[in-house]
């Protein structure tokens, strides 16, 4: 469903289990950090699935909106605005909401000051407007 639109890194490093054990032997912390890596994720993972679940369709399209922005999940030290590259295609996809459906929510949005729209790009301007419309916690 989506496609790289903007330049990105990615790094892989594969990895056996002989060789993370060789890793900790040396640094006691190693342990520590790979826990806190598979806390982060499953956090991650659980809270997406959330808001994967909320009913109303408007909150709903609201949240995964503003966590792909990155201004969900505790994060409110981001600056303003956050842009989210997606076409609206993707988007009504991704919140399983027609296309038509989802172009009435952001247009309403935008009408309002809260975002704008590009091609295949949104700018969130106003995230605490937007937790505020469907009463979401950050």
């Amino acid at each position: 469903y989506f496609a790289k639109v903007a330049p990105c890194a990615f790094i892989s490093a594969p990895m056996v289990a002989s060789e993370f054990a060789a890793i900790a032997a040396s640094n006691a912390e190693a342990w520590r950090w790979l826990a806190l890596l598979t806390v982060l994720h499953n956090d991650l993972a659980i809270s997406v699935s959330d808001d994967l679940m909320i009913r109303d369709p408007q909150t709903r399209a609201t949240a995964i909106l503003l966590r792909l922005a990155g201004c969900r999940g505790g994060r409110l030290d981001l600056p303003e605005p956050a842009e989210v590259d997606a076409s609206q295609e993707a988007l009504a996809r991704l919140t399983n909401l027609s296309r038509t459906t989802l172009g009435e929510m952001l247009r309403k949005y935008e009408e309002s000051g809260w975002i704008s729209q590009s091609y295949r790009r949104l700018t969130i301007l106003a995230p605490k407007a937007l937790r505020e419309q469907c009463s979401l916690e950050p």
